[in-house]
């Protein structure tokens, strides 16, 4: 990387260092670019909602019937033809390129002692139904939205013998640093650089040594992730309070307002994958949460029930009202007792599940009984229902009526209300009783910069931004439902698009 003062040019900058960040910086490399990665956080938190995920691709074998599937999903949300086409070629070449960059990789990847790793190129591919099956001990029946089932798929791929633990990210990542590409640790991208034509000719960044401009002779790539930790504008785009990153806690928009500034256009600012989970406080980042033992209710501030806490998730979407809507999507409260209280801990074990940030990055391990949560204040005990209600801020008649109506439908083994089913039900019977807040927790925001099908960002004319490309959750091609391993694989795939471009210069 040449440099002059305070001054450092490369044909390629990319600004984040996750999945699409990293597709990008390799494909460009490939294609003949001098490329920079920055990244925004320090070495041991680096990798962005990637590392923390499932490690699981989407990677269909049939471009039309993948195509389908995704104008399937985008309901009454329309993709864009060409995007649509340029994602349905590229992202069925996933397991070829990720394949590769993992024996690539083989024997140089950074294992921590905490991980069940295992190194090398074998991966698993299983279908939806038994993946959940596995995970929760739920007997699936059909896939995660037969409704659009056209062997385009719902199928999980991911490398090992299960999910997380940072698989894919640490061997992409690795085969990154096998090539000559720097990667700048600690480095914020906080503005673009223009010629007097309007091109993007570099970033301004922030490092603990002061600012820089780092410049790009070819191309800027931004695949810097999402909000979801900018909570004005969580309330300005999502209509949320508040909201809890399940992910990074480094999503903060950089990338986002950084386009607007040189007037780029937003799409599908709307779109945002939800999760159950429990806001922690003290902490950037919440977790997944779901009560081991059928004895507990969700409700509202009025203290009332609103739907069957049962409802199958479908990555941020369930059916209500015979449309997929977005689910959860509202401030609540859990309430349960002893009984599941003892049962096991809220969240999946590492050995379930070893995703998410507090458990893959933090490190952190939640107690068998939920107890030392308890101790923290994370999860509020009371001796009574009464008392609870009070301690939550939730309409303290309400939730007493509720859970006695709840307790009376569970020793009936029907649920007349919301058709909750029997054998998911129990009374919350054993004092003392237990309620945390939702943490509207939130996997990835998924609007953005609005794209075309070469990963150029278009500006609020239509036309294209000389130099500026983009890929990731900072552009997801997704505009209302997904499946599992979509966001990954739409990372890879307008990863590579956008190196590709940005590295030859001539897309424009």
């Amino acid at each position: 990387m040449a440099s002059e003062g305070a001054v450092s040019t490369v044909d390629v900058v990319v600004v984040g260092y996750g999945a699409a960040g990293i597709a990008a910086a390799i494909t460009a490399h490939d294609a003949g670019a001098e490329v920079v990665v920055l990244e925004k956080m320090a070495p041991a938190l680096a990798g962005g909602n990637t590392r923390a995920s499932g490690q699981v691709w989407f990677s269909p074998h049939d471009p039309v019937l993948a195509k389908e599937y995704l104008l399937g999903l985008s309901s009454d949300m329309p993709v864009d033809e060409g995007i649509a086409e340029a994602w349905s070629q590229e992202i069925c070449r996933n397991t070829e390129w990720l394949t590769a960059r993992a024996a690539e990789a083989a024997g140089s990847i950074e294992v921590d002692p905490l991980d069940d790793f295992g190194q090398g190129t074998d991966y698993t591919q299983i279908n939806y139904r038994n993946e959940m099956k596995r995970q929760t001990g739920w007997d699936a029946t059909q896939d995660e939205f037969p409704e659009f089932n056209n062997e385009g798929g719902t199928d999980y791929i991911y490398f090992g013998a299960s999910q997380g633990y940072s698989r894919l990210w640490q061997r992409i990542r690795a085969a990154l640093h096998r090539r000559d590409i720097s990667v700048l640790y600690e480095t914020r991208a906080s503005g673009l650089t223009r010629d007097g034509a309007g091109r993007v000719t570099g970033v301004l960044v922030e490092r603990p040594q002061g600012g820089h401009e780092i410049r790009a002779r070819r191309g800027v790539v931004l695949a810097c992730g999402g909000f979801e930790n900018n909570p004005e504008m969580i309330r300005t785009y999502l209509g949320l309070p508040y909201a809890t990153p399940w992910g990074t806690p480094a999503n903060t928009g950089d990338g986002i307002r950084m386009a607007q500034a040189i007037g780029a256009d937003l799409a599908n600012m709307y779109q945002y994958m939800p999760f159950l989970g429990i806001r922690i406080p003290g902490r950037a980042v919440g977790e997944f949460t779901q009560p081991a033992g059928p004895g507990f209710v969700n409700v509202r501030t009025d203290g009332r029930r609103w739907m069957d806490e049962t409802l199958p998730y479908r990555h941020g979407k369930s059916t209500i009202g015979g449309r997929l809507e977005f689910y959860p999507n509202y401030p609540a409260w859990t309430v349960f007792d002893e009984d599941v209280r003892l049962a096991g801990p809220l969240p999946m074990t590492r050995e379930q599940f070893a995703g998410g940030w507090l458990k893959q990055v933090e490190r952190y391990e939640w107690s068998a009984d939920n107890s030392v949560e308890i101790e923290n204040g994370w999860i509020i005990r009371a001796d009574t229902i009464a008392e609870l209600a009070q301690r939550l801020g939730v309409d303290r008649d309400g939730l007493e009526q509720e859970v006695a109506r709840f307790n009376e439908f569970a020793r009936a083994g029907e649920d007349p209300q919301f058709g909750r089913p029997g054998a998911a039900m129990a009374p919350i019977a054993r004092a003392p009783f237990y309620g945390y807040q939702w943490g509207n927790l939130i996997i990835n925001t998924m609007g953005g910069l609005r794209k075309d099908a070469g990963a150029r960002v278009r500006g609020v004319d239509g036309e294209p931004i000389a130099g500026l490309y983009c890929a990731g959750e900072i552009a997801s091609t997704y505009t209302w439902a997904l499946s599992g391993g979509q966001s990954i694989g739409d990372a890879l795939a307008f990863g590579r698009i956008a190196g590709r471009n940005a590295a030859a210069r001539g897309a424009e």
